[in-house]
């Protein structure tokens, strides 16, 4: 791996400690401020959008410095500066993530808790953030000058990315965020626990990418949760920067770049706050992993490649096929290689067992809270176990969620990808319900129902920033499928 020279270890313990005591004087002040008033736009405001944008930067320095410390005790050494450390942002958000499920299973998933926390790794890992900046300075300052083409290449990244930011700035009002992806980190924060909450059967979805929005809602701003999804976006477009720009050259990675941002999908859900693009940043991740090794044939990438199988399929059950199918390349690739069948299996064993490892305390909290380690999957609100599972709420009828699914035998797991596109209809909640007669009916969430947080008010159900417009409660309030998460 490269070395660069850097400052003596008093200075970087002095940066580190600066960063910390600023970080926790800012967290500290705005988490007192009053709330600001409703349908207002303000300076204030704008201050209070700067406090989003920082406290990402936060994480991402944190995410940074730990992936780096952890790659660098492994021996790991990359092409680029850039290589480094976004695969450095991968592993410590994910560090990040499981990090905080343990929090959450032992109950101790308190905001002031997970703030000083980050202050304290921030601080504690400033030796490898700021060597990582100083690399990527390095690598920027001796690269050949943009061609024409390539400055044109840039201008179109920024004219896409920028409305994506702009819109990653407004409440929160994306249906499945409203419902799961976001309400079901605000309630494992307001209950200091991840617990099963049967009456939204999506917050007991592998959910690590999202988990991260704790960070920000630990602070009151749901913004901050978006818009650390939006930097998951960033992230798998220098994902796909560096890969391509390292194996066919720089205008080629600029152009992939691009590509990935004209795609309607990315700019719909990269300014909301949902985890589909952490999942595919770490399938991503991993897909590049499997290029390092079928090139290099390092069984350490290997292992790289299935720690990063695993941080996504923490994220998405969907992330299973993606197991699957990169289990199937490298038996491919070893077959072809070797033409030996028990280094076909042990490589098979390594990237799924090490995969399942690191996504495993996902699916062991379903299997021992719900006897199903896929829930609702393959068998509705029964579980493995063949018991019904009850809710916990009156408000909410068992019919909700049985059902949901193609079946329950090996052939629907391998078909639920297509099933899930083309048969969507059947995991609908809407055609569930009227399917199987009358269920109680759910109660909208009341938009000033809120619980008393690190001196703010915090939506159970968060629909916007409590200290700016309440937009998105106007739009979940129209919504009643969104509106059905927490019954009030």
């Amino acid at each position: 791996m490269r070395t660069f020279s850097f400052s003596s270890t008093p200075r970087k313990l002095l940066i580190g400690a600066s960063v910390a005591l600023v970080s926790a004087v800012l967290l500290s002040v705005y988490c007192l401020l009053p709330p600001l008033p409703d349908e207002t736009a303000t300076p204030l405001m704008m201050i209070d959008r700067l406090f989003d944008v920082w406290l990402v930067g936060v994480f991402t320095l944190g995410a940074v410095g730990v992936g780096r410390w952890l790659l660098r005790k492994l021996s790991f050494s990359f092409h680029s500066a850039l290589a480094e450390s976004v695969l450095a942002f991968g592993v410590g958000a994910g560090v990040f993530s499981h990090g905080l499920l343990l929090l959450g299973l032992a109950h101790l998933l308190s905001g002031p808790l997970v703030l000083f926390l980050l202050v304290v790794v921030v601080g504690l890992t400033a030796k490898e953030w700021s060597a990582a900046g100083l690399e990527l300075l390095a690598e920027w300052r001796t690269r050949a000058r943009l061609t024409r083409l390539e400055r044109a290449l840039v201008c179109g990244l920024a004219l896409l990315i920028a409305p994506v930011f702009l819109g990653a700035l407004a409440p929160p009002t994306e249906g499945d965020a409203l419902t799961y992806q976001l309400a079901a980190p605000a309630l494992f924060l307001e209950r200091h626990a991840v617990l099963p909450v049967l009456e939204n059967t999506g917050a007991n979805y592998p959910l690590g990418t999202g988990l991260l929005f704790v960070f920000g809602l630990a602070a009151a701003s749901p913004i901050a949760a978006q818009l650390t999804h939006f930097l998951f976006g960033l992230a798998l477009m220098v994902a796909i920067y560096g890969l391509a720009r390292d194996n066919f050259g720089r205008p080629a990675g600029l152009l992939a770049g691009a590509i990935y941002w004209t795609s309607p999908v990315i700019g719909l859900e990269a300014n909301a706050p949902l985890l589909d693009l952490g999942w595919v940043f770490y399938e991503f991740l991993a897909i590049w992993m499997f290029w390092e090794w079928h090139q290099t044939r390092s069984r350490r990438t290997l292992i790289l490649m299935a720690t990063f199988l695993g941080f996504a399929m923490s994220s998405k059950y969907l992330a299973l096929v993606g197991l699957g199918t990169l289990i199937l390349f490298v038996m491919v690739d070893v077959l072809v290689t070797y033409r030996r069948a028990w280094i076909v299996i042990e490589s098979a064993i390594i990237v799924g067992g090490v995969a399942v490892v690191v996504a495993s305390p996902w699916y062991l909290k379903n299997q021992i809270w719900l006897g199903n380690p896929v829930y609702p999957f393959f068998g509705g609100a029964y579980g493995l176990d063949g018991q019904i599972h009850k809710p916990t709420s009156a408000a909410i009828g068992l019919a909700e969620w049985v059902g949901a699914g193609m079946g329950t035998d090996l052939g629907a797991l391998l078909l639920f990808p297509y099933n899930v596109y083309v048969h969507w209809q059947s995991f609908d909640p809407v055609k569930v319900r009227s399917n199987l007669g009358t269920i109680p009916p759910l109660r909208a969430p009341n938009c000033h129902q809120s619980v008393a947080y690190g001196g703010r008010g915090l939506p159970l159900i968060p629909g916007c920033h409590p200290r700016s417009c309440r937009s998105g409660w106007k739009t979940a309030a129209v919504h009643p499928v969104a509106c059905a998460s927490f019954p009030g």
